[in-house]
């Protein structure tokens, strides 16, 4: 059975961007999330081929924000690029996007937060006392808490007997972010 060359291919629902755009005419093009049809020219191309509407892209940069597990924006494991999606986002959002980068890509151990208002206070008002953008309050590098000038960091009773639980019971700090966990037998082996 072989078909006539003069009826097309049967269309079949895929997720592949080089096929997904050959199913539309030349004007449309479908949003990836949403599913909905738009004028080529209201909708934005991402690295991978895809395409979303303006207000998909807006929820996709608005969930990176949320938590650092979120970010980057990205579709198909390649992240979005900010300048490329700007115009959609707003200043707003955009802003604060370029803010969480700078606080996600700075290492963990190195953050410091506000000890009032718990803003991240990016590395470039950080010296021996780091300044909150926010609301002014200066915070001490070493202890996390308001700073106390040359004074030595006051001792926190809870937090020592937070370190004895951890000595204890064996836990350790992941070396990279700080963190407290515990090792499985059998699993990673960087933590000794």
């Amino acid at each position: 059975m072989s078909l006539r060359r003069s009826e097309p291919p049967p269309a079949y629902a895929t997720t592949d961007p080089r096929k997904f755009d050959l199913q539309r005419d030349n004007t449309t093009r479908t949003c990836l999330i949403c599913g909905s049809t738009f004028p080529i020219d209201k909708t934005v191309r991402l690295p991978c081929g895809h395409r979303y509407c303006p207000p998909c892209l807006i929820d996709a940069f608005t969930f990176a924000t949320k938590t650092e597990g979120n970010f980057p924006a990205q579709c198909c494991n390649m992240p979005l690029s900010l300048t490329d999606a700007r115009p959609h986002l707003g200043g707003k959002l955009a802003d604060l996007y370029a803010e969480k980068r700078v606080e996600y890509n700075t290492e963990a151990s190195k953050r410091v937060y506000c000890h009032k208002c718990e803003v991240f206070i990016s590395e470039s008002r950080v010296e021996s006392r780091a300044v909150c953008q926010k609301c002014g309050e200066r915070t001490c590098v070493k202890c996390k808490r308001k700073a106390h000038g040359n004074d030595p960091c006051p001792t926190d009773k809870e937090l020592e007997k937070t370190l004895k639980l951890i000595k204890e019971k064996g836990w350790k700090k992941c070396p990279k972010c700080g963190r407290v966990i515990e090792r499985v037998k059998g699993t990673c082996t960087h933590i000794t």
